[in-house]
């Protein structure tokens, strides 16, 4: 089954770095799914980690499900699914947790060190998370606790998002858009926090069929800063946030893939992996 199958694409996630887990594979997956559903329910003897508090909003763990989902083109890949409901008072809403763990891309696999290859580890670089925060709080606790594994927010610079998208426009470019395309800066300037432009489809495409080379962004930053005189390459303007038709993502590591990008998908997976630094 594709990630298309498994509900990855229309959805918005948070991405996370995660070190390599240690002695994951000696587990099996539907052994570690029962630990996490009764960590979920039960908290741990080591501390209070249960959800069900006295607070005014519960959450009720119905199931933790762990799967590995086979034939995906761009590395190994986990699916976490955690279905809860919402009690708050006489009402309950059932919602869906979820959680991608990705390998290391395939174009490194070579590359990496042997040390994360060996029997004790395991290494899923990439995590997209899709939950509400204090059962991601949780299930990040368990996986620390079983597996001692650090897990931190992904953070992208400006040039890895401006790389992705000259790879994204690559991978568009014999194709005719139909929606605009759309960049924000953060600004260092105390009366203007950010800055957000969108580029209309038909200029994108004009531009593409000028060049063999990636070129929509760099034109764009010489027309504006023809017509205003602001220049966008200057180190007061960060890249914060890109709209295409294929994705959105953040410097924050907020992403949102649609069905289109599974193509480029191990391409982005590639540079979030290795983010150039600024």
């Amino acid at each position: 089954m594709s990630l298309q199958d498994h509900q990855f694409f229309n959805t918005s996630y948070t991405a996370y770095q995660m070190s390599p887990l240690f002695k994951f594979d000696s587990m099996d997956l539907s052994e570690l799914s029962k630990k996490l559903q009764k960590y979920l329910r039960y908290g741990s003897t080591r501390s209070d980690n249960s959800l069900l508090d006295s607070s005014a909003t519960k959450l009720n763990i119905e199931s933790a499900l762990f799967l590995e989902i086979e034939r995906v083109e761009v590395s190994r890949v986990l699916k976490l699914s955690v279905t809860y409901s919402i009690a708050n008072g006489a009402s309950e809403v059932k919602r869906l947790g979820q959680a991608f763990f990705f390998g290391p891309s395939k174009e490194l696999e070579s590359d990496n060190n042997g040390s994360i290859h060996t029997s004790e580890f395991t290494h899923f670089p990439l995590l997209f998370v899709r939950m509400d925060g204090k059962l991601w709080h949780h299930t990040e606790q368990f996986l620390k606790l079983q597996f001692d594994v650090q897990i931190v927010p992904r953070k992208l610079t400006s040039r890895t998002l401006l790389k992705i998208f000259d790879s994204w426009e690559l991978y568009v470019k014999n194709t005719v858009l139909s929606m605009p395309t759309e960049f924000t800066w953060s600004i260092n300037n105390p009366n203007l926090s950010n800055l957000s432009i969108a580029i209309r489809a038909e200029d994108c495409n004009l531009w593409m069929k000028s060049s063999k080379s990636p070129c929509v962004y760099y034109t764009f930053v010489r027309h504006v800063k023809r017509c205003t005189s602001i220049d966008l390459t200057h180190h007061l303007f960060a890249v914060t946030k890109i709209v295409t038709d294929s994705c959105i993502m953040t410097s924050s590591g907020k992403f949102k893939f649609f069905p289109n990008s599974h193509s480029l998908l191990p391409t982005i997976l590639y540079f979030l992996e290795n983010s150039i630094e600024a």
